[in-house]
C-alpha cells in the first residue's frame, strides 16, 4: 500500500516538477525579450542623444561661420599674400572712409593738416606694401614714388586704425559666439531632459514588467526545487518499497 502510494506522488510530483520547468522557461524566454526591448529602447535613445549633441555642435559652428564672414573676418576675408595679411573687413573700413574720393588728415583738436591721400594713392600704396615694398617713413630719404613721407605716415595711421577696429571687431565676435553658445547649451539642456523624459515613459513599464517577471522567476525556482526535493524523496520510497518486496 506504501508503495503504490509513493508511486502516485512520484507521478503528481513529476507532473508538478514537468509543469514548473515548462513555466520557468516561458518566463526566462519572456523575460529575455523583455530585456531586448529594453536594451534596443536604450540603443535608440542613445543615437539621440549623439544626433542632440552634433546638432547643437553644428548650430553653434555654422553660426560661428556666419558671424565671421558676414563681418569679413572669415576665410573668404583673409587675404593671406597681403603684406601681414589683410582682410575684407579692413579693406571695406578703409574704403568707407574714402567715400568722397580723398581722406585729410587731421591733428588730435581735429584741425587739417595739409596732408591728404586719394583713394587711387592709397591704392597705390597698398599694391606696394602688398607686394613687400618698404616705406620710407623717417629719415632723409627720398620717398618712394612722388609720395612724401608725411603722406606715407599718413597711410600707416590709417593702417593702424583698421587694424584697432578690427581687434575690437574679433572681441565683439568672440563675444557674439560665446552668448551664441551659452544659447545653444541651454537649448540643448532642455531638449536633452525632454529626451531623458520619453526614455523614462518607455523604459518604466518594461522595467515593471522585467521586474515582475524576475519576482515570478525566483517564486518558480524556489517551488521547483521543493518539488524536486519531494520527487527525489518519492523516488527513494518507491525504490526502497520495491527492494522489500524483494523485487
Amino acid at each position: 500500500m506504501a508503495l503504490l502510494m509513493y508511486m502516485y506522488q512520484k507521478f503528481k510530483l513529476t507532473r508538478e516538477v514537468n509543469e514548473l520547468s515548462r513555466k520557468q522557461l516561458a518566463i526566462q524566454d519572456k523575460k529575455s525579450r523583455v530585456t531586448k526591448n529594453i536594451e534596443r529602447v536604450q540603443k535608440r535613445y542613445t543615437s539621440l542623444f549623439q544626433q542632440l549633441k552634433t546638432q547643437a555642435a553644428q548650430y553653434e559652428k555654422a553660426y560661428n561661420w556666419y558671424i565671421q564672414e558676414s563681418s569679413g573676418l572669415g576665410m573668404s576675408g583673409f587675404n593671406q599674400y597681403g603684406f601681414g595679411g589683410t582682410t575684407a573687413f579692413k579693406e571695406q573700413l578703409i574704403a568707407s572712409w574714402f567715400k568722397d574720393g580723398s581722406i585729410k588728415q587731421k591733428d588730435q583738436q581735429g584741425n587739417e593738416t595739409g596732408v591728404s591721400l586719394s583713394k587711387d594713392d592709397y591704392q597705390n600704396l597698398l599694391t606696394i606694401q602688398s607686394g613687400g615694398g618698404s616705406f620710407y617713413i623717417e629719415g632723409t630719404q627720398d620717398p618712394i614714388d612722388g609720395f612724401t613721407k608725411e603722406q606715407l605716415a599718413f597711410y600707416q595711421s590709417l593702417r593702424s586704425q583698421a587694424d584697432y577696429a578690427q581687434q575690437t571687431a574679433q572681441m565683439q565676435i568672440g563675444r557674439k559666439q560665446q552668448e551664441m553658445s551659452m544659447q545653444v547649451s541651454i537649448w540643448q539642456q532642455a531638449a536633452e531632459a525632454q529626451l531623458e523624459l520619453q526614455q523614462e515613459q518607455e523604459k518604466e513599464p518594461l522595467e515593471y514588467e522585467d521586474t515582475m517577471l524576475a519576482l515570478e522567476e525566483t517564486s518558480i525556482k524556489t517551488q521547483l526545487e521543493l518539488k524536486k526535493a519531494e520527487l527525489k524523496e518519492c523516488e527513494e520510497g518507491v525504490k526502497d518499497g520495491i527492494q522489500s518486496m524483494g523485487v
